[in-house]
Parts: C-alpha cells; structure tokens; sequence
C-alpha cells in the first residue's frame, strides 16, 4: 500500500474529537451492522465523501491493522500451499 502521508501528529493530550458542539451532522453515520460486524464500504465512502473532517476510534484503527496482519498471514500461508499442491500436481502428471 502507498500513501502521501509521511508522518502523524502526537499530541500531549487527547483532543475533544468527540465533542458534540464541533460536529457537522446532528447525527454519526452507524458503520457496524446489527451483530457488530463493520461495514468497510459504507466507512470507505463517508472518508473519501468527508476526508479529514472525519474521526475514527484509535482503536477502530487498530482493530483493522491487527485484522489486515491477520489476514495478510492467512493468504501468504494459503499461498504457499497453493503452490506446494501445483508443484505435487505438476509431478504428478508428468509421470
């Protein structure tokens, strides 16, 4: 994945992201469906629509880079067998 962002910003203490008189809409956007599971696309369109107006969890953040690295380590796994299964299949049938 490439970005233009280089850096982020550490502040000595938290911002009041959450406070209510800065908010643009009198309502949040809901990104879970009714059992918790987060709805990707629907937080993907509200950032590209929003940007930087936007603020998101720390948490949620990290709650996808630790599912992301999760993933990541399934599929390079998955990969390896795929391959280890062509190669046998590969042998195999030039026999």
């Amino acid at each position: 994945m490439k970005t233009s962002s280089s850096s982020v910003m550490i502040t000595k203490k938290p911002l009041d992201k959450w406070n209510t008189s800065q908010r643009a809409t009198e309502t949040d956007p809901n990104i879970i469906t009714y059992d918790g599971t987060l709805m990707t696309t629907k937080l993907r369109r509200i950032l590209r629509d929003h940007g930087e107006r936007v603020s998101i969890s720390n948490n949620l953040v990290l709650e996808i880079l630790d599912a992301y690295c999760s993933k990541s380590k399934q599929l390079k796994s998955a990969q390896k067998r795929i391959a280890e299964l062509e190669k046998e299949l590969a042998n195999s049938s030039s026999k």
